[in-house]
């Protein structure tokens, strides 16, 4: 063969191949944005209304955003109430004399010289989503007469450029205007994605995914303002009160971390154009704070690193172990007001806002209350002999699995049962497969997600492959724990 047809030969295939990857690329895109979206009624299916409503919200706007815990620690009402003075009081509390002082300059004055109304943009969702993709997609929005408030949780993801192209596939698939808003970097990984989304789209076409009514993780849980407001998070479903595998970091790396240069710069960007920009510390459980001269120092070098204010101190943050749900960030129901109630002290010190601040005993007393579904559900359970496998406490809540036994790592296969002796089975510790260097499959026979709580580094040390029940699996695939794992989560009978 002349070198010509051999030229010749191999531009055909160079073209044939540059059609097939542009084919490919064009069919996921396709079958991405025009498929009918599996997701919307899981937690990240609220994105898209979190961003509808960011754009929709005229006047002065308090505009919060973060990762869940701005989600699970806001109330969002209490802070427009208390803005606005259209509190609603219980019957037996008394209307403070000075809640109508307008001395507040989070009021903008309109044409007619009248005070506007203040209105309240919850923006934070979700940690494995990332932290700053949340202020690349904000950004187009924020306007002058804005104030914004960046809520991180305090572990070194959050304070990280980490960056989930799948949850964000999830929630904004069919909405190709915010690719554009991305980086470069996460459009890179976005598109890389894309092939695996589109398959999985297919796959779920006719079979969406359907939350259970008592999974708080899914987007009927979130209210208008995109605050998680409901009493199916009403009490601290943690052991012992504390989550132990997930803890308050206050150390000096995060200090380095790619969120303070990324948020000093967005920061620099919005008040230029009229904004304000504050910090806050999100809600910390006092269980899982170790060491408190950390916290104060962490707080001085934090003041110095950004260029925009602090709102108050960490301790203000920093709430009793009742007010907390399932994480050491995540309030439950009550546990939001107190919160708000901090938060809102120092919002109006920092503006000179002198007015009464509404107390949580307040406005928890004004507010309607929600009906909870409460009917329990049988467990399957084992005898505390079958767990030979595995060392575990019981608490006053259940069963904690903190470390795997000689026994247990020399097997293939585990199983991590739905209860012992009756008692659920409510938490797995991180690393304890790392010395199971046999072990090749994980059996969960947890029926609800929600019921079991991990860590980040459950799986650390371990390729083992994690089988759960399979009318259970879009739900760990989903679950705020469980979704690290996704793409090492398989279904069985």
């Amino acid at each position: 063969m002349t070198n010509e047809k051999m030229q010749g030969k191999n531009n055909c295939i160079w073209w044939l191949t540059v059609g097939i990857t542009v084919a490919l690329v064009l069919a996921c895109l396709s079958v991405a944005i025009l498929v009918p979206s599996p997701y919307q009624e899981s937690y990240v299916g609220e994105l898209e209304w979190k961003l509808q409503h960011l754009e929709e919200t005229e006047g002065q706007r308090v505009i919060v955003i973060g990762g869940s815990a701005a989600a699970f620690g806001m109330d969002s009402a209490m802070v427009e109430a208390c803005l606005n003075d259209t509190a609603s009081f219980g019957e037996d509390i008394p209307r403070p004399d000075d809640l109508t002082d307008s001395n507040c300059s989070l009021h903008a004055v309109d044409d007619s010289g009248a005070l506007s109304h203040v209105s309240v943009v919850n923006f934070g969702m979700y940690g494995g989503l990332g932290n700053q993709v949340m202020l690349e997609l904000a950004d187009a929005e924020i306007r002058s007469g804005d104030v914004v408030i960046l809520m991180p949780e305090m572990n070194a993801q959050s304070w990280s450029d980490y960056f989930g192209p799948t949850y964000y596939l999830q929630g904004l698939a069919e909405h190709p205007k915010y690719f554009f808003r991305l980086s470069d970097s996460y459009k890179g990984q976005v598109i890389g994605t894309l092939p695996r989304f589109a398959l999985d789209k297919v796959r779920r076409l006719g079979s969406p995914y359907v939350p259970e009514e008592t999974d708080v993780y899914r987007r009927n849980s979130f209210n208008a303002y995109g605050d998680v407001d409901t009493n199916l998070a009403g009490t601290n479903v943690m052991p012992d009160g504390v989550d132990t595998v997930t803890p308050v970091d206050f150390s000096e790396e995060l200090l380095d971390s790619a969120f303070v240069e990324t948020s000093n710069t967005y920061a620099t960007k919005w008040q230029k154009r009229g904004a304000t920009v504050y910090f806050s510390y999100c809600p910390l459980n006092g269980l899982a704070i170790s060491d408190e001269n950390e916290m104060e120092r962490f707080h001085s070098a934090l003041q110095e690193k950004l260029t925009y204010p602090v709102l108050g101190k960490p301790a203000d943050s920093v709430l009793d172990t009742v007010h907390f749900y399932d994480t050491n960030f995540h309030l439950n129901q009550d546990g939001r007001a107190y919160y708000t109630y901090e938060m809102l002290k120092n919002l109006k010190a920092a503006t000179g806002d002198s007015r009464y601040t509404i107390r949580p005993q307040e406005w928890l007393a004004g507010r309607d209350e929600q009906q909870v579904p409460t009917e329990p559900r049988a467990l399957h359970s084992v005898g505390s002999s079958e767990m030979a496998d595995f060392t575990w406490v019981e608490t006053s809540q259940g069963i904690r699995i903190t470390g795997v036994t000689d026994a247990g790592r020399k097997a293939q296969s585990l199983v991590i049962p739905e209860a012992v002796d009756e008692v659920p089975v409510i938490s797995v510790s991180d690393g304890i497969f790392t010395a199971c260097k046999d072990l090749r499959e994980i059996h969960v026979e947890v029926r609800s997600a929600e019921q079991i709580t991990v860590g980040q580094g459950l799986l650390d040390g371990t390729w083992a492959q994690v089988y759960v029940p399979q009318a259970s699996l879009e739900a760990y695939r989903l679950n705020y724990f469980w979704s690290t794992y996704g793409d090492r989560l398989h279904g069985e009978e």
